[in-house]
């Protein structure tokens, strides 16, 4: 227990080091190349941040788990919305968002929570399915890409020289490295921890692997938020939202059809739902408040303390 409490703290030390420097690596390449910061957000720092889940997912089919994918999914997608907006709305007092860049990808949020609800409806996620998200997650990507002449969002044009560049793609590349090294220890750490507690296998996938998964979203929310980069910590949730519903279930589906707890579609789909449509009504008055922050927290605690009251 003392080792892997060790690990869990040295992969967390590593994890929001790293995040940190991935944020400011992923703003200057984004100004460099003049790509608005929600864009960065929701494509460069949602894939990058969902890199564990990804990694994570692949492993468990590979191992013959793969019931393991689909709740730490949706467990992921859950703690995202619940958990990790409302510490950053806590701790940052207020989240200012700018409805008008999110429009067009609010959609395909919605889009992915509906898609998985009637992919996991039969209880197995096929390789129909599988090349269905992907396809989904390939249209999101060029709806990303294209330039909308609507978009008005201030960029920061500052002067970067080459060797700069070259020097911030090596962050970039090098603290994503870091991210995944760091989240993979932290999740076996915890998967460890929570083996020598007693906790059973789906439990662990919704609650402590999810949380282990997301804790790079965390980290990069709240850095993204102390440095006043908005629209970056917003962009990344919805990203990664997005990300895990179509590509962290479509590609290890490939490999090999998921299985479907009915704990995911019995509970855990449903208050994912819930966790969204609360983000959804939340933004309404392009800000989240503290006090909304707290109500997130809070639902996330009640999902938490129900998962393992059931489970006892």
């Amino acid at each position: 227990m003392i080792f892997w409490s060790l690990v869990f703290l040295g992969s967390l030390f590593l994890l929001i080091k790293s995040s940190d420097y991935f944020v400011d690596a992923s703003l200057i390449i984004g100004n460099y190349l003049k790509i608005p910061q929600h864009i960065i957000g929701i494509t460069l720092v949602a894939l990058g941040t969902s890199l564990p889940e990804l990694a994570s997912s692949i492993a468990t089919v590979l191992k013959g788990s793969s019931e393991v994918v689909l709740s730490t999914v949706v467990g992921s997608n859950t703690s995202n919305i619940l958990l990790i907006l409302g510490i950053t709305a806590i701790a940052s007092k207020k989240i200012d968002i700018n409805l008008n860049e999110l429009k067009r990808f609010l959609p395909f949020l919605i889009l992915s929570v509906v898609w998985l609800i009637i992919a996991c409806f039969d209880s197995v996620f096929s390789r129909f399915d599988a090349l269905l998200a992907i396809t989904l997650m390939v249209i999101f990507i060029a709806t990303c890409m294209f330039k909308n002449n609507s978009d008005k969002e201030e960029k920061e044009h500052t002067a970067t020289n080459t060797e700069n560049i070259k020097k911030q793609v090596l962050i970039f590349c090098a603290s994503i490295a870091a991210i995944y090294f760091s989240a993979v220890y932290l999740i076996e750490s915890l998967q460890n921890i929570s083996a020598l507690l007693g906790i059973g296998e789906d439990i662990i996938a919704l609650s402590a692997l999810a949380l282990g998964t997301s804790l790079p979203e965390l980290v990069v929310t709240i850095n993204a938020t102390r440095k006043a980069k908005h629209s970056v910590a917003i962009g990344n949730i919805v990203g990664s939202n997005i990300f895990n519903s179509f590509a962290i279930t479509g590609i290890p589906a490939l490999i090999q059809p998921l299985l479907v707890t009915q704990n995911v579609t019995q509970f855990s789909l449903p208050i994912m739902a819930v966790a969204t449509l609360l983000f959804l009504l939340f933004i309404i008055d392009s800000k989240i408040t503290r006090l909304e922050g707290f109500c997130l927290v809070t639902g996330y605690m009640v999902f938490i303390c129900w998962l393992f009251f059931n489970f006892s």
